[in-house]
């Protein structure tokens, strides 16, 4: 993982080990720490369901509060046809535009769990 960075006051809690609870810290500006940059999978899991797949993943594009570079879109198809191959290939160009990683899996077993573990395998993050 790369390094970079951030604002102290973007640290908003902590644990606290002796109660075991967040705890809320200063919002003031206190200066900078570096922290590591990590990756962020989201595994979309359809079923026959192209459109509503396609509001879902459209919806993950329009995300501020993350570095798109930092994110990447995985979905998986349970149907054994592969319906959402398509929907997928039309979203790759509006991935590429806003700069996210966007990939298909294709779950033919039966079962949402068969699918979810598929997505959680080609993760990268």
């Amino acid at each position: 993982m790369s390094e970079s960075l951030v604002p102290e006051a973007f640290v908003v809690a902590k644990a606290n080990p002796r109660t075991r609870r967040a705890e809320s810290l200063a919002s003031r500006w206190t200066g900078y720490r570096r922290v590591a940059q990590r990756r962020v999978s989201i595994v979309v899991v359809t079923f026959y369901r192209e459109a509503m797949m396609a509001r879902t993943v459209r919806s993950c594009f329009a995300q501020r509060a993350i570095d798109r570079s930092a994110l990447e879109i995985i979905v998986v198809d349970g149907s054994p046809e592969a319906t959402a191959r398509s929907a997928v290939d039309q979203l790759r160009d509006e991935a590429a535009r806003v700069g996210v990683d966007l990939r298909f899996v294709h779950e033919p077993r039966p079962g949402i769990s068969h699918s979810r573990n598929a997505g959680v395998k080609a993760a990268s993050a």
